[in-house]
Order: C-alpha cells, then structure tokens, then sequence
C-alpha cells in the first residue's frame, strides 16, 4: 500500500452562519483535500471535521454523482493509492477501455472539468 502524505495539519475554520471561508494553496491539493474529507472519499488519519459542533461522519450524505476538476483517475481514487492497472480494471468493468497505443494520452489522465461539464 502507497503511504499518502499528509497535507492538511492542525486547520481550524470558525465563521459564522453563510460566511464563506477561502482556501489559497500553491498547488489545488489542499483544497481538494478538504473536499474529500467533506464528501467522506478519504479517511481522516486524526482529527475531526464539525460543522455546527456535529461530527461530519454522523451527517446525512447526499449521494448524488459528483465530479472534481481533476484527472479521470483522481476522480476514481481520490485518494491517489492505488496502481494505474487497477485503476484501468475499473475502467474496463464499466467499458471504457483506456488507450495503450504509444503517444496517445491514457484516460485516466484526460482531464474532467468541475462537476464533469467536459464529458
């Protein structure tokens, strides 16, 4: 198993009701991060996320599709453990076989615009 670095430590974010709170990264990954954590794609290693001093983890998720800006593969494994031929069995067990020929870019490095308007 890939050890994933940590990339968020020690955040804390307290702001009242409709306040919108910014998040400026260097490289998107942060802020990606939080949405994982929020959306429940990745585990938290420590921690806990509340909003309104409930956990997270005890709230309804809506289970609607949704997409990342991103890669094909961050959006299948978010979390960035696992190989590209596994990610490529996923692919070809919902028929969408990825390019192998020379020069050609594979899918799951085709990029997907946020909430997939690109597809």
């Amino acid at each position: 198993m890939t050890e994933v670095e940590l990339l968020i430590n020690n955040a804390n974010f307290n702001n009242t009701p409709e306040e919108k709170v910014e998040v400026v990264d260097r490289t998107r990954a942060d802020k990606r991060s939080l949405a994982q954590v929020l959306f429940r794609t990745v585990e938290l290693c420590g921690g806990m996320v509340t909003i309104d001093e409930e956990d997270v983890k005890h709230m309804r998720l809506d289970t609607s599709t949704f997409l990342f800006s991103g890669s094909v593969g961050e959006n299948i494994d978010p979390s960035g453990t696992k190989l590209d031929v596994q990610l490529n069995d996923i692919l070809k067990l919902i028929h969408i076989q990825s390019s192998h020929s020379v020069g050609e870019k594979s899918k799951l490095d085709s990029s997907v615009a946020n909430e997939g308007l690109n597809l």
